[in-house]
């Protein structure tokens, strides 16, 4: 093979190899987010912040033992 094809080849396998690292990475960041935690309390579901305190007006993402809830 031409020297000009595998230097070229090689650029090609590192760039894609770069780029699909990186979004390995944002999706790891992506998990370590902190949701709070959505329970069912005295016949309605509520929402908790990550420190605990109970947020009423809170919308956004939730979590429980069966997964991540949207709260409205």
């Amino acid at each position: 093979m031409n020297k000009r094809i595998i230097s070229w080849v090689l650029t090609l396998v590192m760039t894609i190899s770069l780029l699909s690292a990186a979004a390995v990475s944002a999706f790891a960041a992506e998990e370590e987010e902190k949701y709070g935690e959505v329970k069912y309390e005295n016949g309605k579901w509520v929402y908790y912040d990550p420190d605990g305190k109970l947020d009423p007006h809170y919308t956004g993402v939730g979590a429980n033992a069966a997964g991540l809830w949207f709260v409205d």
